[in-house]
């Protein structure tokens, strides 16, 4: 059973004093059993079965990563014949060792080896797994744990929906007092509705984002689990609040902790590096892009954003925004001239892939800087299907496009100049450095003027 999806099972089962769980009843189940256990353990979504039955699996049954630690981690399950854990279902130093042999042909390496058996408790065992952890630590390898059935029962305990959902409750009775909900639940509750309702701003009824529908985008099997955790009733973990956040596009850290804002661009990907930049716009493969460029007359600012739509309800903005005017030093001035170079990337693969839609906007001050502070749900103020052309006038240097007096025109125009000049002197330097060579290829720009009265153009 997938971590995600425990929340749809019976969670009105409380463990009666002196409760026990039963073992799975098979080795399949057992190894599920600790797949889902560790996913949560280790707040790793990815934590997963390692090969299938027959394969050589190095020693591993079950690995993922700990998000706290960054450790890569592997489990091994080993199932006791003994029904009653008794000393003939005990695990044996000899096994141990040959496990932890196996352990260390895994690939990649591991940091921490857990196994697990559904026998009793051995002291002798784990105090030889802490003298081979000692060992392998002046080697710089991995540490070794051995947990036995009363250990998986106290997590278990943590999560009864496992228990319920693997049919491992022994003894259980309907749970007398209604579920509280704690304020921290009630906490992340109450922002995430605030999120569902930035995302439903100017959108017509018929088209809201409803419960209903968001729960199915998460994955949830029921709207119900969605609802529990709106209303601050459900025990839901950082690695579920993780997925829900990833599906809807809402920053994770204001949905847990409430810190920074609901649709916070992610910083943790900043790049000023405009081939890194198509790189990873690529790699996302979004439906729509939008060039974004800030028109604040009342202080002369024209910053560009990008944003990314990724699908109907998840939306993107870069976080790496870049000048938009001719107010700018020399490190602005590249700036711009990097920019042009990724617009005109972007245009001609557009023009090979009709697939992603290119579009272009200008935004009030206000609006710009909610954007890209997070402040605003982007399908807000960028849902409207219009293209605003600016973006193709400046990544063709087209200063006989860009028309008015306008404030945003007359920047657009001197913008244009400016990377003009930064052409000029790329192409004096393309002469002596193969960088420049290099970044004039890329950006598709000619190594030699075009005749005069012409327009610079691709080739």
């Amino acid at each position: 059973m997938n971590a995600i999806m425990a929340g749809t099972v019976r969670r009105d089962l409380s463990l009666s004093r002196g409760g026990r769980f039963n073992r799975p009843s098979d080795w399949q189940s057992f190894e599920r059993l600790t797949r889902d256990l560790y996913q949560r353990l280790l707040g790793d979504h990815d934590t997963d079965l390692h090969g299938r039955s027959g394969q050589a699996q190095g020693g591993v049954d079950v690995f993922g990563s700990d998000h706290r630690t960054g450790q890569v981690v592997g489990v091994q399950c080993k199932g006791r014949d003994d029904p009653a854990g008794q000393a003939a279902g005990h695990l044996s130093e000899g096994e141990l060792r040959a496990e932890v042999a196996k352990a260390a042909t895994f690939h990649p390496p591991i940091d921490k080896y857990v196994i697990l058996t559904t026998g009793a408790n051995d002291a002798a065992l784990q105090a030889i797994a802490r003298e081979i952890t000692a060992i392998h630590a002046r080697e710089g390898r991995f540490s070794v744990e051995v947990h036995a059935w009363d250990w998986i029962e106290s997590h278990l305990a943590e999560h009864v929906d496992l228990a319920v959902g693997y049919g491992l409750i022994a003894v259980c009775q309907p749970s007398a007092a209604p579920r509280r909900a704690s304020p921290i639940a009630v906490a992340i509750g109450a922002r995430l509705a605030h999120a569902i309702d930035l995302m439903n701003v100017d959108r017509h009824e018929d088209d809201f984002f409803t419960v209903q529908r968001l729960a199915s985008r998460v994955g949830y099997d029921s709207w119900h689990r969605l609802e529990e955790i709106l209303d601050g009733v459900a025990d839901v973990g950082e690695t579920e609040l993780r997925h829900v956040a990833a599906s809807l596009g809402i920053h994770f850290d204001w949905l847990f902790e409430g810190k920074a804002t609901p649709f916070l661009p992610d910083l943790d990907t900043h790049t000023a590096n405009v081939e890194e930049i198509y790189d990873a716009i690529m790699l996302a493969r979004p439906d729509r892009l939008v060039f974004v460029r800030r028109r604040d007359e009342e202080h002369g600012h024209y910053d560009i954003a990008i944003a990314l739509k990724h699908d109907d309800a998840r939306w993107e903005v870069l976080p790496e925004c870049f000048p938009g005017s001719d107010r700018v030093g020399g490190g602005g001035a590249r700036a711009l001239f990097d920019l042009c170079r990724l617009v005109r990337r972007l245009e001609a693969r557009w023009a090979m892939d009709l697939d992603l839609l290119i579009t272009g906007i200008h935004l009030a001050g206000d609006d710009f800087q909610q954007l890209i502070e997070g402040e605003i749900y982007p399908g807000a103020v960028l849902r409207r299907l219009y293209n605003d052309p600016w973006w193709q006038d400046f990544g063709g240097l087209r200063t006989d496009l860009v028309k008015g007096d306008e404030p945003p025109a007359v920047t657009l125009r001197n913008a244009i100049a400016v990377v003009r000049h930064q052409l000029a002197g790329a192409r004096d330097s393309a002469k002596r450095s193969k960088y420049w060579a290099d970044a004039l290829e890329w950006g598709r720009f000619r190594l030699r003027p075009p005749p005069d009265g012409k327009h610079e153009l691709d080739d």
